[in-house]
């Protein structure tokens, strides 16, 4: 989704796999040198948000548009996590949850 609206590099061989690879060893590192736990929580983060930005992002700031875009399909995402279902079916249920969530819900899907 993120490369589909520009925010990511399209030329990065597998770039899931690279983003999980990178995320990781900036999460196994303090294991393994212990003078990598030295540095503080914000110069770490600082650290990794440098890396993303240089090896995934494209050069220069994202557009506007792409940015409000991408942003709205991340929230239906996340959105779509927090909607009660039920059980039998996976679909949001009004008598499970009488909430505006359920009203917004997508029709199942007959398949």
């Amino acid at each position: 989704m993120l490369t589909r609206h520009g925010l990511f590099r399209d030329d990065v061989p597998n770039l899931g796999y690279a983003l999980s690879a990178t995320h990781g060893g900036f999460l196994l590192l303090d294991n393994l040198d212990p003078a990598a736990a030295e540095l503080d929580v914000q110069a770490r983060a600082d650290s990794l948000a440098h890396i993303v930005r240089a090896a995934f992002e494209p050069a220069g700031q994202p557009d506007p548009q792409a940015l409000a875009a991408a942003a709205a399909e991340v929230l239906e995402v996340i959105e779509g996590w927090t909607r009660p279902t039920t059980p039998a079916t996976g679909t949001c249920s009004p008598a499970s949850s009488p909430s505006a969530a359920c009203a917004s819900s997508p029709p199942a899907s007959s398949s």
